[in-house]
């Protein structure tokens, strides 16, 4: 991975290069001797994509899971089924 695209991942992911460093235990040093070294660890493009599409997701608890838009859509079907039922 280019580390153009790592600061693209990073804007998307809406992650400073200092959170991103703190959220996987890393120095924010090392992190940007990744652009002068030209190798970034190939873990990292993995990590930031399931980080943005874990961002999609909202925790309605019990460790479940789901998609904000799609949470939104059951919010509005209860509210017409409540309405109905009113």
């Amino acid at each position: 991975m280019e580390y153009a695209e790592f600061e693209e991942l990073l804007k998307d992911a809406k992650l400073t290069k200092k959170e991103f460093a703190e959220l996987v235990g890393m120095h924010t040093g090392s992190i940007s001797n990744w652009k002068k070294l030209k190798n970034i660890p190939i873990w990292v493009r993995s990590w930031l994509n399931f980080y943005i599409e874990a961002k999609k997701c909202v925790d309605i608890g019990d460790d479940v899971k789901i998609d904000k838009q799609e949470y939104q859509e059951l919010i509005q079907l209860k509210q017409i089924i409540k309405n109905i039922a009113s």
